[in-house]
């Protein structure tokens, strides 16, 4: 009776092993690009007229062609998840590094974003390993600018808190956020250029109202 039951789970295991490995995506994509592969031979030998034994001479072949193709899509896909990465809001050097003004210091190129760094900051948005620096600025001993330079000038999806992450893509995005329109409403106005804002607590309490009434009205938006 012993063995019969240890004969019955060992079935069973295999049984769930079997059905595993079926349904994996590899096999489950072996099998689409086969059943494609042998339509098309199909229709050869019995629509078009070639000889059948073509038939039997490129089943195999069709079947590791099918093994290999299926592998290699599974790779591409799993590859271009990995090398996604973080989503990256900013980085100075695209400031910098671009259609900045002349004669101007790059310190200058850290201040809008650190304006958002500092927001982020005050509200918890941050990582736990970036306290560090979120602290000092907690205690006005630094500006954000001053954080967003000790971080090199990135601000990416890893350095912030879900709620952070979600709010910065909406209304942090250059292209369709806000952030951008409020800053130069509130804070650039008749100036050079956006990097001509004075990095002063006077400016950041000014853009940081405009920014506690956007996330406000984001946040009624989510419920």
């Amino acid at each position: 009776m012993n063995t019969l039951k240890r004969e019955w789970a060992a079935v069973k295991i295999l049984a769930l092993v079997f059905l595993r490995i079926a349904a994996s995506p590899l096999v489950l994509r072996t099998a689409l690009f086969f059943l494609l592969f042998l339509t098309i031979l199909l229709t050869l030998v019995f629509e078009v007229g070639f000889p059948k034994r073509l038939l039997w001479q490129l089943i195999p072949l069709s079947l590791i062609f099918s093994a290999a193709l299926a592998f290699r899509t599974l790779w591409n896909r799993i590859r271009s998840v990995t090398i996604q990465g973080p989503t990256v809001y900013d980085k100075a050097e695209y400031h910098y590094d671009g259609d900045f003004p002349k004669g101007l210091a790059r310190k200058q190129a850290f201040v809008h974003t650190g304006m958002f760094v500092g927001w982020l900051i005050e509200h918890d948005m941050i990582a736990k390993d970036f306290q560090e620096e979120a602290q000092k600025f907690k205690a006005r001993k630094i500006s954000g600018a001053q954080v967003y330079r000790a971080w090199d000038g990135c601000l990416n999806s890893d350095m912030l808190m879900e709620e952070g992450r979600r709010f910065a893509s909406d209304y942090f995005d250059f292209e369709h956020g806000q952030f951008l329109d409020d800053y130069e409403a509130l804070l650039v106005k008749d100036l050079p250029s956006l990097y001509h804002v004075a990095d002063t607590w006077e400016n950041y309490n000014l853009i940081k109202t405009k920014i506690d009434e956007r996330y406000e009205a984001w946040k009624r938006k989510q419920r």
